[in-house]
C-alpha cells in the first residue's frame, strides 16, 4: 500500500473515532396497510411518554438563543445532537430514520426555513435577519418518542411572516383544549366551532404551528389510515 493511501485510510478511521454517535430507527416492520388497533396506554406508559415528551421540549428550549442570524442550519443541528446524545441521554430518533425503500435520514434534527413546508435536511444554509425556521425535535427516552417543534424568528421577520407564526399558534392553543377524553355516550366525531381571529395568509400555515411538548408514540413513528376525520373524540390512555 502506498504512503498515501495509508495516510487516507487513517484519517478516515481517526474521522469515524471521532464521529458522533449513530442510532439506527428500527424500520423493521411491514407497510401499513390497514387500519392499525389503538393500544391503551397504562398510567405507566402515559408517565413515560411525559418525560419524553418533556426532554424533546428541553433541546427547543436549549437551542433558542442559539437562532441568529449568520448561524447554519448544521450547526444547530450539531448543537441539538450533542444535547440530546451528552446531557439528556436520549436518543436522536430522526437519524439513520430509514423507510423501507428512503435513504437513512442523515441529521438529528428538521429545519424548515421559510416556505419550506417541513422535515427540512440541516446543512450549510445560513440564517439570515428576517427568516422564520421551524425546528423540529424528535428524542427517543426508554423506547418512547417525544416530538415536538417550534417556529422561530431569526430577527425581526416581515409582518406575513409574523401573522402565519401567530395565527398558526393561536389555532393549536384553540384546538388542544379538545383532546380530552369523551363522555361514555359518544359515538360520533364533532367538529370544532373555533375559527381564529385572523385569517392565515399562506397555504401551509397550519404546518408552522409550534409546539413546547410533543405526544409521543412507541415502536411505530406514526399509524395512519386511509380515511380522515373533520374532528375525533378521545378516551384515556
Amino acid at each position: 500500500m502506498a504512503a498515501g493511501e495509508a495516510g487516507a485510510g487513517r484519517s478516515a478511521a481517526l474521522a469515524r473515532d471521532r464521529a458522533p454517535p449513530r442510532y439506527r430507527y428500527n424500520c423493521a416492520f411491514p407497510p401499513v396497510t390497514e387500519p392499525v388497533a389503538i393500544e391503551l396506554k397504562s398510567p405507566q406508559d402515559v408517565e413515560k411518554m411525559r418525560i419524553a415528551g418533556r426532554l424533546a421540549g428541553e433541546v427547543l428550549d436549549f437551542i433558542t438563543p442559539h437562532v441568529k442570524p449568520g448561524v447554519t442550519t448544521g450547526h444547530l443541528d450539531k448543537l441539538c445532537h450533542d444535547y440530546m446524545v451528552d446531557v439528556q441521554g436520549t436518543i436522536p430518533a430522526p437519524l439513520d430514520y430509514a423507510p423501507p425503500g428512503h435513504r437513512p435520514y442523515p441529521k438529528s434534527i428538521c429545519t424548515s426555513v421559510n416556505h419550506q413546508v417541513c422535515h427540512g435536511v440541516p446543512g450549510d444554509k445560513v440564517l439570515k435577519q428576517g427568516d422564520i425556521v421551524n425546528i423540529d425535535i424528535t428524542v427517543i427516552k426508554d423506547g418512547w418518542h417525544g416530538d415536538t417543534s417550534r417556529m422561530f424568528y431569526v430577527g425581526e421577520p416581515s409582518i406575513q411572516a409574523r401573522r402565519l407564526c401567530e395565527t398558526t399558534y393561536e389555532c393549536m392553543w384553540r384546538a388542544s383544549p379538545r383532546c380530552a377524553p369523551a363522555p361514555p355516550s359518544a359515538t360520533s366525531a364533532t367538529p370544532s366551532s373555533a375559527t381564529p381571529r385572523r385569517t392565515a395568509t399562506a397555504s401551509c400555515a397550519s404546518s408552522a404551528a409550534t409546539a413546547s411538548a410533543g405526544a409521543s408514540t412507541r415502536s411505530r413513528r406514526s399509524c395512519t389510515t386511509g380515511a380522515r376525520a373533520r374532528a375525533c373524540r378521545w378516551r384515556p390512555g
